[in-house]
């Protein structure tokens, strides 16, 4: 069994892995997980829990028709503060030098 990850240790790796994938030009899904397992450590965004798309447990309840597949809508969060959903999509490209 394996512990708990600790927040700050998720943030870190989080912004090791956007250092990592950064340089390189990639269709940036990555960046859909990174999205996932630290949006909820963030402060600022106010994220009571963060899911992909495909894995929201809740996705049949709201949307009963919907499939796993990516629609535009990457990941689905629960605001803390008051409980509404959030549809978040990710998006990462890479700047040419000019930047």
């Amino acid at each position: 069994m394996t512990s708990p990850a600790i927040p700050q240790d998720i943030i870190t790796d989080s912004l090791a892995a956007l250092a990592e994938k950064n340089p390189h030009p990639t269709d940036g899904k990555w960046l859909e997980g990174i999205t996932v397992a630290a949006g909820p450590h963030l402060r600022d965004w106010d994220l009571a829990e963060c899911h992909s798309w495909g894995q929201w447990p809740a996705r049949t309840d709201h949307f009963p028709d919907s499939t796993p597949q990516d629609i535009g809508i990457d990941a689905v969060a629960v605001r803390r503060s008051d409980g509404h959903h959030i549809a978040i999509q990710c998006k990462a490209r890479q700047l040419d030098a000019a930047g």
